[in-house]
């Protein structure tokens, strides 16, 4: 019996992206940094290499930046975007995001941010600290922010 190359690279195929193990199995877990009179709550949802979820700023005990963040997970370094509403209101903005895991915390980074196009990034050349951070998250039980991400 012959078999049709078609056929067999439909097989090859199917057995190729069926003997994936990739990871899948998401993670959740709740941080709180407080700083001042100042607050950060961050819903970090983490799947294989990537991460998402809800990151929340008050400033002075009002809503200062709230909305989603994404991105790359690369060893202890979590890389992507944060897409908010300001304040103040308006059209709903982009910015670099950045995290550093240290010491069973995640630390916001800081670094010179540039945009191309109108896209905003981190420039290359110029290395991300943490250790200065505004916010240090430290995790908390999920009851605790419970009332902040179920708005």
């Amino acid at each position: 019996m012959k078999l049709n190359p078609v056929i067999l690279l439909f097989l090859i195929i199917i057995t190729a992206f069926g003997c994936n193990n990739q990871n899948t199995e998401v993670y959740t877990n709740y941080y709180r940094a407080v700083n001042g009179s100042d607050t950060a709550d961050l819903k970090l949802s983490t799947i294989g290499n990537h991460f998402y979820g809800q990151y929340e700023i008050r400033k002075n005990w009002y809503t200062y930046r709230t909305g989603n963040i994404e991105g790359k997970i690369m060893g202890d370094t979590l890389i992507g975007d944060f897409y908010y509403k300001p304040f103040s209101g308006g059209a709903k903005k982009r910015m670099p995001f950045a995290l550093l895991k240290r010491d069973d915390a995640l630390h916001v980074g800081n670094g010179l941010i540039s945009s191309y196009m109108g896209v905003p990034f981190f420039v290359p050349s110029v290395p991300i600290t943490y250790d200065s951070a505004e916010f240090v998250l430290v995790k908390v039980e999920k009851e605790l922010l419970d009332s902040v991400f179920t708005k």
